[in-house]
Formats: C-alpha cells, structure tokens, sequence
C-alpha cells in the first residue's frame, strides 16, 4: 500500500480530480480509510470547482463512503442531503438504494430516527418499485437496524428474517454478510435486555443461537475478504464467545478486531471493543479492569463528538454501573445508572417521536412481499366485519374463501409463489376433554400470538376450523415457510404452559402446499394431507404435501 500511495503517485496528486478520485477508490477496496477521506474530501472540493454533476455525484459517493466506516455519523447526514438528489438523477437503483441505507445507519446511530427512517422507508419503496428482491431486502435490513436502535430487537430480528427469505438464493456474498452482521447484534441486544428476567437456560439457548448466526458472519467476512467485515463479524463473535464463558477465544478475537480498528482508522469501532472488552472483564469477575474500559471509552466518545452515538454509551454506562457496583463504588455506580437511565429515557422520547411520524413504515416495511390483491387483503382484514374470530383476533375462513382465488391469479401474473400452512395443536381433543373450553380457549389465543409473533404482519392470518389456523404467505417459497414454521413449532414446544396443568407437553403439527399450480382446492387439500400425514407420524413436525 505504500507503494500505491507514496511511490506511485505524483507529489501533485492532489491537484487533479480523476487522480483524487482514482485514489479514493483503491483506498476503499483496499481499506485504508483515513487516505481515503482525505482523497475523497480533496475530490469533492474540486468537483465544486468544476460545476459537474457527475464528478460531484462521485467524490461525494466516496466521502459518504469513508464517513460511514469512519464513524462521522453527522457528516454522512449533511453530506446526504447535497448528494441523495444527485444520486436520484443519475445512479441506478442499487447504487441510489445503497446510499440510502448508509443515510439510515448513521441517523440510527445518531438517535436522528425520524431521519434514519425517511432514508430507509425511501430506499423500500424505491425497491418495490422497481421489483428487485435483493435491494428490497436490504433496504428492509436498514429499517430493521432502525427499529433496533430504538430498541426494538424482535421487530428488527422479524424484519431482518423476512429479508433473508425475501432475498432467497439471490442473495450474494456482500448481502449475507450484510443480514448476518446485523443480525447478531440484534440477538446480542435481545441477550442484554433479557438476560436478568429470564432463565439462565433459555439465556444460553438464545446465545447458542446467536453463536450459531456469528459464526456464518464471520465466514461470509472471510468469503468477502474485505477488513472492515472481518473486523465487525470478528468483534460480534468475540462477545458472544465471551458470554458463553469461552473467555480466551473471546479476547483473542476482539483483540485481533481492535488491531484491525486502529489499522483502518475506525475510532467508532475502536470505542465499542473498549466496551466489549469490559463486558468480558466483567465476564470473567474482574470488575476493575471492567470500569478502566468502560470510562476510557466514555472518554474517547466525549472526545470523538463526530462519531459518539446514542447506543454505545448505554452499554458502556450499563457496564460501568454494574463493575462500580460489584467494587463496591457506591457513587461512581450511582453516576453511571443516573447516565443510563438518562440515555434511556432520550432514547425512548427519540423513538416515540419517530415512530408516531412513522406508523407506516412498519406497515410498509411488512407488507414487502405482498402482491396488490394481497395490499387490498390487508385493508379487507381491517374492516369492521363480522371476518374477525372474536377469541384469536385472526380473520375467519370466509376471508380465505373470498379473496384466495383472487390473490393467486395475481401472484400467478407475477410469477409469485404462494405457500398456504394449515396448523393445528396436538392431541387438541385431549387436552379439551382434560382441561374444559378454558384450557381449549387459551391454547388457541397463546397460539394466534405466537404466530403473530413469528410470521410477518402482512401474511393472511385466520381461523379456519374451530381448532385449525391457516396462513397465506406471498412470496414464499415452501423451503422457506417450512423455516418459518419449524421456529413456530419450536417456539410452542418451548412456551410456559404450565398454569394449565396439562397431562402432556403442548406440540404443533403444520401441514405446507406450495403453488404451482396456482388452484385454491389443490393448496388446501395437500396442505391438509400433509398436516394429517404429520398427525399420523406423532406430530409437532412441520411436512410438505
């Protein structure tokens, strides 16, 4: 690199314009941030001078760029609104989508969420209409990052699994690494707000499944071989080994990304390693050099302003607070929960103010895989007919009756899949002639909720039969609904029915009809005979008919 950058180049690089900006690019794949801004920012000044749209449009580009891996969140705001017209103007929708989503990453960051979400609900609707399933589903993964900083994980975890299935085996290795990375942060943010109201067990089954999602990052890190990825997917599975108590796996990896920080010149990844390292102090019960990390990098983002965020001081607080607390430092543990809380509740304020600008985004950001027969199910579903079952909250058959047809000669137009799940408890009967219509009423509430909870709001979700639900999902192919409700029927074998005293463990059976042929009768009768042939075989399984 020395040889591209001191030897090379004429000592008046920085004269010529297609030079700055030959430089700035070799500096981004290369990774060398901090001649990269440098490059980028001398570019961008005599793109000014020369009044073209096209040379401005790419030095800005490149510093939207270096400011987004550099940490200067608010610069890639101001910057942002100078280039984003440009870039509607003149870039194709990947490039324009890209952009957006770097907008609504550093308003994330920020705590600017009603920025962050414009960016983000813009780059959606961009998508869709242009029908690219890949830009769709990053676009989704950068409205989930925002639902996440709100604090928000299990919307952004839904958001971000519907984007996985969205993007199928479209998916490249730029965008794998993409859902990867952000997942495992969201899982990690689900770890720390759970981690003292739950059991220890399902603590560690919720680690050991975010484990399992670093560990596919940090393969698509290696597989895309730039630093940048391997330092964020290094940093992820670094804490997650430490949480599992793999302590000097752990530290080996942070390490290694915090040498990777320093070489890039990302003070903003730098500054949250400090606090994953005092987590692991933590961790290991050194409460001591915990709180030396964690008021080190609580300096260096009160020093950084251009790149301190809201979220990281949070946990560095929340670290601080229980390292004082465990020394036995009573006002400094003080100082740093009164910081927390404070953070906390301008977060929360941020976030309530946003969401209320922004209650479409989350219906549009659900609704991605609809078709528009499937737009105008939704509304039906919203009408004040007698099509809501008034126990589960779901609609009732005659919606299905009504509008299936209909939604699969649109999909059909479309070359859209359409895969109908008919889901049923096992053993329902028993369970009812053991507890009474009490116990068969709350079984089928709690499993209207859990299906809420696991599939996405825009899927056509009813009551078909007294104990049988059905579920439309557009756009979804049978490997993946089967992913879908292989979680669901894990998530009711793992669910506390124990206030029910029942002689048996509550179990899920699921039968799947995938289109083609696009015929409502062929659906619901394989689908059925699946769900039957489970029945038949013990049930809780998930079959394809």
């Amino acid at each position: 690199m020395s040889v591209v950058f001191s030897e090379v180049l004429p000592a008046d690089w920085d004269q010529d314009l297609q030079r700055c900006l030959t430089v700035a690019h070799h500096a981004r794949q290369l990774g060398q941030f901090q001649m990269g801004t440098t490059a980028a920012a001398r570019a961008w000044v005599l793109a000014q001078q020369q009044e073209s749209d096209q040379h401005r449009l790419a030095a800005g580009q490149l510093r939207l760029f270096f400011a987004l891996r550099t940490g200067q969140f608010q610069q890639v705001l101001d910057l942002a609104e100078q280039v984003l017209p440009l870039a509607a103007e003149l870039l194709a929708t990947r490039e324009l989508n890209e952009m957006l989503r770097w907008a609504a990453l550093a308003g994330a960051e920020l705590g600017a969420f009603d920025t962050a979400m414009n960016h983000a609900h813009r780059a959606l609707q961009l998508a869709q209409t242009q029908g690219d399933r890949v830009v769709q589903a990053l676009a989704l993964n950068s409205l989930a990052v925002c639902f996440h900083a709100m604090g928000d994980p299990w919307q952004a975890e839904r958001m971000m699994r519907d984007g996985a299935v969205l993007m199928g085996d479209e998916a490249g290795p730029y965008e794998l690494l993409v859902h990867s990375i952000n997942l495992t942060e969201v899982l990690l943010t689900q770890h720390n707000i759970t981690e003292m109201l739950v059991p220890p067990e399902q603590t560690r089954q919720l680690l050991i499944r975010t484990l399992h999602v670093a560990r596919e990052a940090a393969q698509h890190a290696r597989t895309y071989a730039a630093p940048y990825a391997l330092m964020c997917a290094g940093a992820n599975l670094g804490e997650v080994l430490g949480l599992l108590g793999e302590h000097a796996d752990a530290r080996q990896h942070l390490l290694r990304a915090q040498e990777l920080a320093r070489s890039l010149g990302a003070q903003h990844i730098e500054g949250s390693l400090y606090a994953r390292l005092a987590r692991l102090a933590l961790e290991q019960q050194q409460p001591g050099q915990a709180l030396h990390h964690a008021e080190h990098a609580l300096a260096l983002m009160s020093s950084e302003s251009h790149w301190s965020t809201l979220f990281g001081p949070q946990q560095l607080h929340a670290t601080a607070y229980r390292a004082a607390k465990a020394l036995g430092d009573s006002a400094c543990a003080m100082h740093h929960l009164e910081r927390l809380q404070q953070l906390q509740r301008r977060r929360n304020l941020l976030a309530l103010q946003a969401l209320s600008q922004h209650t479409h985004a989350r219906v549009e950001a659900e609704s991605w895989g609809l078709c528009q027969s499937g737009r105008t199910l939704v509304r039906d579903q919203a009408e004040p007919m007698a099509r809501s079952d008034p126990l589960t909250g779901l609609s009732t058959g005659a919606l299905l009756q009504q509008h299936l047809p209909e939604l699969l000669l649109s999909a059909e137009q479309e070359r859209r899949c359409v895969t109908l799940a008919v889901l049923e408890i096992d053993h329902f009967d028993t369970l009812l002639c053991h507890g009474g219509q009490a116990v068969g009423d709350t079984l089928l509430r709690d499993l209207a909720q859990l299906l809420r909870d696991n599939v996405r709001h825009s899927d056509m979700q009813l009551r078909s039969q007294s104990q049988q639900l059905q579920v439309v999902l557009c756009g979804v192919d049978a490997k993946h609904a089967a992913e879908v409700f292989e979680r669901l029927r894990e998530a009711v074998l793992q669910a506390d029915w124990s206030a029910l005293a029942l002689p048996q463990r509550v179990s899920l059976s699921v039968g799947l009809s995938c289109t083609p042929p696009y015929n409502a009768e062929w659906l619901t009768q394989h689908a059925e005979a699946a769900l039957y042939r489970g029945r038949q075989n013990g049930g809780n399984r998930v079959l394809l008919g």
